[in-house]
């Protein structure tokens, strides 16, 4: 039994031997046929002990700062695009704002009563409502008589006129009222 482990550890001492003479081998034979400079600068960067290498390793980490730093330009600019964007949406926002659809109501005088939108994109946003006819004023023209207008909490406020204001118009206090009455009010409006 002592002569079989014996056996085995001179094999085991043989076979690391020659691993260890193939491995010299297989290194002389690459200094040999590439040159002794690129082995030994290919050990020296794996172990990190060249300046070259690390000189090439900063080289590296450099060109990826600089891409990083475009990129980084890249998405600032396209940020900026983006808030322009939606600076314009705004901008489309408020400008498709607050607007009026008009109802009109026939008689012996037109009474036209608009109702005010927040926006288009708020439909069912009413701020507000105003009602008002055209009267024609002796030597002057037609002008604009206000009837009412209602606020955004629904608070209705008709207009009152004293007969001196409503002077070569045509027409009355009295016709003022009943004017008031074909206003086409939103629904809840007091």
């Amino acid at each position: 039994m002592l002569k079989f482990s014996s056996r085995a550890i001179s094999m085991t001492i043989l076979a690391s031997a020659i691993a260890l003479t193939f491995s010299i081998i297989v290194f002389l034979m690459a200094v040999v046929l590439v040159g002794e400079g690129p082995v030994i600068k290919g050990i020296a960067c794996e172990l990190n002990v060249s300046e070259d290498c690390l000189r090439k390793d900063l080289q590296k980490e450099r060109q990826k700062f600089q891409q990083m730093q475009r990129r980084n330009q890249e998405l600032q600019a396209e940020n900026k695009k983006m808030e322009a964007l939606v600076e314009r949406l705004a901008a489309l926002d408020h400008a498709s704002s607050s607007y009026v659809v008009f109802y009109t109501k026939s008689g012996r005088r037109s009474v036209t009563t608009g109702h005010t939108y927040a926006s288009l994109l708020k439909p069912d946003d009413l701020i507000g409502a105003h009602c008002y006819f055209f009267a024609n004023v002796t030597g002057a023209g037609t002008r604009q008589v206000n009837l009412g207008k209602m606020d955004r909490r629904m608070r209705l406020k008709l207009s009152n006129y004293n007969p001196s204001e409503l002077r070569g118009t045509g027409v009355s206090v009295a016709d003022i009222a009943a004017l008031q009455a074909q206003c086409q009010w939103p629904e809840g409006a007091s």
